[in-house]
C-alpha cells in the first residue's frame, strides 16, 4: 500500500463533520473494507472519534469521477496507544437513506478477490 497521507476533515454548517476520504486501489478498498457490518463500513486510519459520533463520509472510489456521499456512525475505535499491529484510526458503518447501493458498490470491486493478509479490521 502506498505512503499514507492525511485524511482531511472540514466541519459542516449544522455542527456535524464532514471526512473526504479517498481509496487509491482495490487492494487499499479490501483492507479498510467492514462486510461484517450490518449495511457495511470503512475503516478510517488515523481519525480520533468516539462511539457513536455522526461523520459524513465523502468517498472517492479509485479512478472514479464522482464522490459518494453517505452518512456514517462511528462504532469501532482503534486508540493510538492499541497493543495490536492495528493502526489507530475509526470503523463507520454506513447509515442514512443511501448506504445500499455504496456496499453495492464497494462489494462489486471486492468481488473475487480473496487474501489470507490481515486488513485493518478483523
Amino acid at each position: 500500500m502506498a505512503e499514507e497521507t492525511p485524511i482531511p476533515i472540514k466541519p459542516l454548517a449544522q455542527g456535524g463533520r464532514l471526512l473526504s476520504v479517498k481509496i487509491m486501489d482495490k487492494g487499499m478498498l479490501y483492507n479498510l473494507y467492514m462486510s461484517f457490518l450490518k449495511n457495511g463500513g470503512l475503516f478510517v486510519p488515523g481519525r480520533n472519534y468516539q462511539f457513536g459520533d455522526e461523520i459524513t463520509l465523502k468517498l472517492k472510489l479509485m479512478d472514479e469521477s464522482d464522490f459518494l456521499v453517505i452518512k456514517t456512525s462511528v462504532v469501532w475505535v482503534t486508540p493510538m496507544q492499541s497493543q495490536n499491529s492495528h493502526k489507530p484510526g475509526v470503523g463507520l458503518h454506513f447509515v442514512g437513506e443511501n448506504w445500499e447501493p455504496v456496499r453495492t458498490k464497494i462489494e462489486t470491486y471486492l468481488a473475487g478477490m480473496k487474501s489470507d493478509a490481515q486488513t485493518q479490521t478483523l
